[in-house]
């Protein structure tokens, strides 16, 4: 049977369900209408109840609030009746009390002014005997004060002169470890530099290849999925019109790659009918790249370096040195040392975090 026909006998079996579906809700609707109007009776009965009740709360509120407000007057009065004769009371009491403390007052200052002059005789008269006894202890101190400040004169010139002679001395020997540390550090700068050199090129040249593999896929995958979408528009077509109306039969051909040069397909003939091909699954992802082994020391073609080995293994098994520590640990000068980091950094057995070289073992486990 052709799709046209599947739906037009669908379309009737619609029909007929709508038609049945109004029927059902129609009797429902018709059920619903009846208890709703017999609820609403109900309701508004219970309402008129209600109301009646609330009336009758209401005149028995009135009635109490009536009496409540006698009582709340008959209260006030009495309370002001009382408040009155207390504040009588209270004038009296507080009248008196006042005349009491005015005449205590009136004796307190009285004898307040006899001590006050007594005591300002007496300060007077200690006053200026302190005054000769501070002037002899000032002179003396001033005596004093010259001899001290010229003895401790003398003594910070000398401290001065020492110090000046301990501050140029440790000021040069400052001076020779800096140009030294700055040095060490331009030397580690430069090793670091041919590192991070040699580790771009390598990068940039494994992006490069794993560019070129994914495009040559994504190539293949889109000429397979061009031939599966026209097989499968192709099927479609068939299995809607039927074989009777089937328009006129497409020629598919493959398009040549673009990175070869292959002479034209020809001309191939549309399929037989058939399901519909399944969804081209992805590729893999590809697998990740596994580090390389760290050499052995002197494997390679690169030129053997003195000290080499010495560096590597004291290295190794400090687990990561400096460049101090190497020179001062094996007894080499600063161009042995150099040589022999930059040759095991070329070689990959070294790599150098923050001025300290570690063995790639390390950083690998």
């Amino acid at each position: 049977m052709a799709l046209y026909d599947q739906w037009v006998a669908q379309r009737h079996r619609r029909i007929e369900l709508t038609r049945s579906r109004q029927q059902q809700v129609g009797g429902e609707l018709r059920s619903l209408q009846a208890v709703r109007q017999d609820t609403a009776a109900q309701v508004r009965a219970q309402l008129d109840e209600f109301t009646d009740r609330l009336r009758q709360q209401r005149q028995h509120l009135a009635r109490q609030s009536a009496a409540a407000a006698v009582a709340r007057q008959q209260l006030t009065s009495e309370r002001q009746q009382a408040m009155a004769a207390f504040l009588q009371d209270t004038r009296s009491e507080r009248y008196r009390q006042g005349e009491q403390q005015a005449q205590q007052l009136a004796e307190f200052a009285q004898t307040l002014a006899q001590q006050t002059a007594q005591f300002l005789t007496a300060t007077q008269r200690d006053r200026s005997l302190m005054a000769e006894h501070l002037a002899a202890d000032l002179a003396d101190f001033h005596a004093q004060l010259k001899t001290t400040v010229a003895a401790n004169r003398q003594q910070w010139q000398q401290q001065q002169a020492a110090t000046k002679v301990e501050l140029q001395r440790d000021l040069a020997a400052f001076v020779t470890e800096l140009h030294a540390d700055v040095r060490e550090y331009l030397q580690e700068l430069e090793l670091l530099a041919e590192a991070r050199g040699r580790q771009l090129r390598q990068d940039l040249q494994a992006t490069r290849s794993d560019r070129q593999a994914t495009m040559q896929e994504l190539q293949a995958q889109l000429e397979a999925l061009k031939l599966h979408l026209r097989e499968y528009a192709q099927n479609l077509r068939q299995e809607v019109w039927g074989s009777a109306l089937s328009p006129a039969q497409p020629t598919v051909a493959t398009a040549p790659a673009p990175a070869k040069t292959v002479a034209p397909p020809p001309t191939l003939k549309a399929p037989p009918p058939a399901p519909p091909p399944k969804t081209v699954a992805p590729p893999p992802p590809p697998p990740s790249p596994v580090p390389p082994s760290p050499p052995l020391v002197g494997e390679g073609t690169g030129v053997r370096v003195p000290h080499e080995e010495q560096v590597y293994a004291y290295i190794k098994d400090t687990q990561g040195a400096r460049l101090r520590e190497i020179e001062d640990s094996l007894q080499l000068n600063r161009v042995q040392t150099v040589d022999a980091l930059r040759s095991l950094m070329k070689k990959e057995l070294i790599a150098q975090r923050d001025r300290l070289y570690i063995p790639v073992d390390k950083i690998l486990n």
